[in-house]
């Protein structure tokens, strides 16, 4: 409930599909629709939050900075170009919103789409193309999306022109398989997996490092222990009076020397 004592769109969305106790059990199907609502709105709050214009449309750099802040994995080359100048006069309405994001969310069923249609030709048309993006996104519209003002070109449009890289107002094979690849491709890169060596190194380092800092608290904890009087600062400001600041570091060696091997070894039997 909100601080106006209204319920909460989610609210009623659950007890739609649970009831009103929470205890209603859903088929799959209906579990299917629960999601796809949700989904749904998800994409409507993104679009609210880029400020529509009174035509209900927004500028196709503002959908590209969005894209770049929510999509973890969205590939590179297409966050560029929906960046780029080239589009400052581009406006997108929410049904070619909703059509970008089912084309983004299904770039594998895109690339062996377009693959199955080149197979046989040398080209693929223009025409062609955008019926097989139709194929891929307007399937997954919802009869919100689909009721809404736009008719894609614009997606389609922006699709092509990165994919015909050659200008030719035509998609050949090499096109098509030199940049689907590119256009899967992530921010996340896939780190490889450490050495033995390099763990045994680095839990030995973090070891080390994190002793090093703690061990002045561990003396000042030792010598309280053993009840010498005076308080933290006040056994501080003696060891530094007496023995100076290494004073707090008095027989660190022999604690690293028992905690390397030890650490170094549990985290890497741990990775």
């Amino acid at each position: 409930t909100t601080e106006t004592g209204t319920k909460h769109p989610e609210s009623s969305l659950l007890q739609k599909y649970f009831g009103d106790d929470g205890n209603k059990k859903v088929t799959y199907d209906q579990f299917a629709d629960l999601v796809q609502e949700l989904n749904l709105r998800v994409l409507h709050y993104r679009w609210r939050s880029l400020n529509p214009d009174s035509n209900n449309t927004v500028p196709m750099i503002s959908i590209g900075r969005l894209l770049i802040r929510t999509a973890s994995k969205l590939p590179p080359v297409l966050a560029n170009n929906l960046i780029s100048q080239d589009n400052a006069s581009v406006r997108m309405s929410y049904r070619d919103f909703c059509i970008f994001h089912h084309v983004l969310d299904n770039l594998e069923e895109l690339e062996s789409r377009l693959e199955l249609e080149l197979q046989g030709k040398k080209t693929l048309t223009k025409a062609a193309f955008e019926e097989v993006v139709r194929a891929v996104s307007e399937r997954r519209l919802t009869k919100i999306e689909q009721g809404s003002e736009g008719s894609g070109s614009i997606v389609m449009d922006t699709l092509f022109k990165w994919l015909d890289t050659d200008q030719s107002g035509q998609l050949d094979v090499k096109e098509v398989k030199g940049l689907l690849p590119l256009l899967q491709q992530t921010k996340a890169v896939t780190a490889r997996p450490l050495a033995l060596w390099e763990n045994i190194v680095l839990g030995g380092s973090a070891a080390a490092i994190a002793g090093t800092a703690v061990y002045p608290m561990d003396t000042l904890k030792a010598r309280i222990m053993n009840g010498q009087a005076g308080g933290i600062g006040g056994i501080f400001m003696d060891i530094v009076r007496k023995q100076g600041l290494m004073g707090l570091y008095r027989g660190l060696p022999a604690q690293l020397i028992g905690i390397m091997p030890e650490k170094a070894l549990k985290l890497t039997l741990y990775n």
